[in-house]
């Protein structure tokens, strides 16, 4: 005798559509049915006549418990993947019945991708968003079958007309990282972020971390931030070539990668300051990353009256570089001797000094630096007598080191630094 998971994977699946369209009873048996779903999930990949398959699933979704077994089967995610290729109104009512929408939404009406995409994410996300509150531990299933991921994988063709979605996503992902899950789905965020390109998807992000970063505890801090450390040292090094010769031109694909680092600078900070642990012992790599990016902005040209010569870039057009790298690396090198090194040595000490000057690309960058040198030589001798040598040739303003809490002294023809 043919099993149910026989029957939806072959021509038994018109028989079935038939018995559940006459049988209430049995519509509630399949939606309420683990087996059932999984079955579904992996005919979703194989099956041919996949309009009978839609009909299937929007006959069985209005039981209670159909809904959470659709997303935890994988269906869910793979019905909105399928979109964009099928497209159908079958799907569409599928996804509307399943997450309870009214099908009046979609019947008789001719609507676009994204028109059509948006009624179907949005009781989705609205699912999502009410079990990842419930049940913090769902964040691990959701990623790990993809339905989270599928979601945020379209998130560009709803984020521009759908403010509401954009405000759903960012409440997932805050009780994801509040549940200490964001470290297990960083990597698929990064992933897409690659893929997509997504600026949108940034944005989501970013607005979680500003709105969470201070409730959460020093433990969940702590673990975000390696997992945005990771995630920041990728944009770092992927930013770099921007600076360089053979790209001349400013690009939207310039501009994409520029607006990624900032962003996630900016919230790798802020959690970094909640996570109140010495990071950059663990994150050499992201000293270096951030290092480099640094001293290849300072390279490019300060354009001048005469022209802008042969490169068309100039600092103007990556602003806030400066400002928004140099306190990470605050956090990142204080009491830390290893990273407090690699900077001077490296040239990352004198770029910082270099940057205690007033500059329009880079507000407030004078004062954020003086804390910086502060933090680089504070109980290191050797980025102490850096600095003494070069304020002895007039290369430091004295003033800098004042601000920072040191002076030069000179004792036995030897100039030192010490700590006022």
């Amino acid at each position: 005798m043919a099993t149910i998971e026989d029957k939806i994977a072959s021509k038994g699946l018109k028989i079935l559509l038939k018995e559940t369209v006459e049988n209430a009873e049995l519509r509630a048996l399949y939606g309420s049915d683990e087996q059932v779903w999984a079955a579904i999930a992996h005919a979703l990949d194989t099956a041919v006549d996949k309009a009978s398959l839609y009909k299937f699933i929007t006959n069985i979704a209005a039981c209670d418990k159909a809904g959470t077994l659709a997303c935890q089967s994988g269906v869910v995610a793979k019905l909105v993947l399928q979109a964009k290729t099928y497209s159908s109104p079958q799907l569409w009512k599928a996804l509307s019945n399943l997450n309870q929408t009214s099908p009046d939404d979609l019947a008789g009406v001719d609507i676009d991708y994204g028109k059509a995409l948006s009624l179907a994410t949005m009781p989705t996300l609205r699912l999502i968003e009410a079990n990842v509150r419930k049940f913090p531990e769902s964040s691990v299933v959701y990623a790990n079958n993809g339905v989270l991921m599928a979601l945020l994988s379209q998130v560009n063709d709803w984020y521009e007309s759908n403010e509401v979605a954009f405000q759903i996503v960012t409440r997932i992902f805050i009780y994801i990282i509040e549940a200490r899950f964001a470290p297990t789905v960083m990597d698929d965020i990064v992933s897409i972020q690659m893929m997509a390109r997504s600026v949108a998807l940034q944005k989501v992000l970013d607005a979680a971390l500003s709105i969470c970063y201070k409730r959460i505890s020093e433990p969940v801090a702590y673990d975000l931030s390696m997992a945005l450390a990771k995630y920041t040292k990728h944009i770092c090094r992927a930013t770099l070539p921007y600076f360089s010769s053979t790209h001349s031109r400013k690009t939207l694909e310039a501009i994409s990668w520029w607006t990624w680092l900032i962003s996630n600078v900016e919230s790798l900070t802020l959690i970094a300051m909640a996570a109140r642990e010495d990071l950059g012992e663990k994150n050499f790599g992201l000293v270096q990353a951030l290092v480099d990016v640094l001293i290849a902005a300072k390279q490019l040209p300060q354009h001048n009256k005469l022209g802008k010569g042969d490169h068309e870039l100039a600092p103007s057009d990556f602003p806030m570089i400066k400002t928004t790298i140099i306190p990470l690396l605050s956090i990142l090198v204080a009491q830390n001797e290893w990273a407090q090194t690699y900077c001077r040595t490296s040239g990352g000490l004198l770029a910082i000094l270099e940057a205690c000057t007033v500059d329009e690309n880079n507000p407030f960058v004078r004062e954020k630096a003086i804390v910086c040198v502060r933090y680089l030589l504070q109980d290191n001798q050797e980025n102490q007598d850096f600095v003494a040598k070069l304020e002895a040739k007039k290369v430091v303003n004295p003033e800098i080191l004042e601000r920072a809490g040191y002076e030069a002294e000179i004792k036995d023809g030897n100039i030192s630094v010490k700590t006022k």
